[in-house]
């Protein structure tokens, strides 16, 4: 009877760490885990919902109420306090951030006060018969015009990569027969081929390449060429009539 008693003591499971600190059941221990586990997804539930309810809050009465402060995406908005959108902002730069206005800009908007229009062509040699590029120059045109007080500027500057005028790299007069020969690169412009007209000259720097820096305030001047839609670069040889044409580049006509 003894050894039955004794076998069934030793039997009975020794209660574990968590038991005998909490002084609790392992059916306890299972009940209490799975109640903390709830509040704790129950805790972030309410977070995420408090943070979405308060940033939709924001976004909404905020620049009015003073919630937060935004800095103004609009110049010379009348709401713009300092940089920044006004508590009473009504003109909707404090929700929506504007990168232009509503207006529609063309080319004849370069008669309005303080507005400035920027082209740029490249300058190509014209292709032959077969399709292929008549020279291997290159070159570049780029046109600004500014208006400020209701009076036009026109800057022109053109620069290409071109022939050394008179070059001799071998020291030959047979290399160049036209050596001795006054040559320039003469700037010209057409309307698509016709009335040309003609602007300058270009001139080699020293970085080696030749350009034509042009600048004008007559009124005048500058719509007559702004009528102008094509750029001719043209070799003129002393004595002779015929120019010949190496790169050609086109603006649009304002």
């Amino acid at each position: 009877m003894s050894d039955t008693i004794s076998t069934t003591l030793s039997n009975i499971p020794e209660p574990s760490f968590f038991n005998s600190f909490f002084n609790m059941t392992d059916a306890g221990i299972q009940q209490c885990s799975m109640f903390q586990l709830k509040m704790i997804l129950f805790i972030i539930l309410i977070f995420i919902l408090t943070s979405i309810l308060t940033s939709s809050f924001t976004m909404i009465f905020g620049s009015r109420r003073g919630l937060y402060k935004k800095r103004c995406p609009m110049r010379g908005c009348p709401c713009c306090k300092e940089g920044y959108c006004g508590d009473d902002c009504d003109c909707g730069c404090g929700s929506i951030e504007h990168f232009s206005n509503d207006k529609i800009y063309t080319y004849n908007d370069i008669s309005s006060p303080n507005y400035s229009n920027y082209q740029t062509t490249p300058l190509t040699a014209e292709n032959t018969v077969e399709g292929n590029p008549s020279n291997l120059l290159f070159g570049q045109a780029n046109r600004i015009i500014t208006t400020m007080d209701n009076s036009m500027t026109l800057n022109l500057n053109i620069f290409a990569n071109l022939y050394v005028l008179n070059g001799n790299p071998f020291g030959r007069d047979h290399v160049n027969k036209d050596v001795n020969k006054v040559q320039q690169y003469l700037v010209y412009v057409s309307k698509n081929g016709k009335d040309l007209k003609l602007l300058d000259e270009l001139k080699k720097e020293p970085d080696g390449l030749y350009k034509l820096k042009f600048k004008t305030k007559d009124q005048e001047q500058i719509k007559n060429l702004m009528s102008y839609n094509e750029l001719i670069i043209k070799h003129k040889i002393e004595g002779e009539s015929i120019q010949k044409v190496l790169l050609k580049g086109k603006f649009t006509i304002i």
